[in-house]
């Protein structure tokens, strides 16, 4: 199979600042308002294994990410974009693989992002009498 290139993954992507990680591994940057829609062009395209759902506190925003392959091509693209910290929320991607229900609730638990249509958004590992999020920077222990 031949080796991705940015331009494929533009095609799919055009919205999205697109960077070559290593051999057909990519990071897009995508605008908050192309969330669902890059994870369903990415499926149409091939990625159809959804590998993680995450996030990371940047202080003055949180990242979304999803990582997704394309087994027939050994290919792996992570899809991120910005929220805002105050208020984050992200559209769910489980009415496009149906696997991301967990890891959006781990997300949910660790680092407060709401998942909006997310079909059961609680906690996952910690009790649900938890206070806070412990993934986020300004947690106090």
């Amino acid at each position: 199979m031949p080796e991705l290139s940015v331009d494929d993954i533009k095609k799919v992507l055009p919205y999205a600042e697109v960077y070559k990680i290593y051999k057909n591994k990519f990071y897009a940057k995508i605008p908050k308002e192309y969330w669902q829609d890059s994870a369903k062009k990415l499926k149409e395209a091939g990625f159809s294994l959804l590998v993680a759902v995450t996030g990371i506190d940047r202080q003055t925003h949180m990242e979304v990410n999803f990582i997704c392959r394309r087994p027939e091509a050994n290919g792996l693209i992570i899809v991120g974009t910005q929220i805002d910290r105050r208020d984050p929320r992200i559209p769910t991607l489980v009415n496009i693989w149906a696997g991301a229900h967990f890891h959006e609730r781990e997300t949910f638990d660790l680092l407060g992002i709401y998942f909006e249509g997310n079909p059961d958004l609680r906690r996952i590992l910690l009790p649900e009498d938890w206070v806070g999020h412990p993934l986020r920077k300004d947690y106090k222990w």
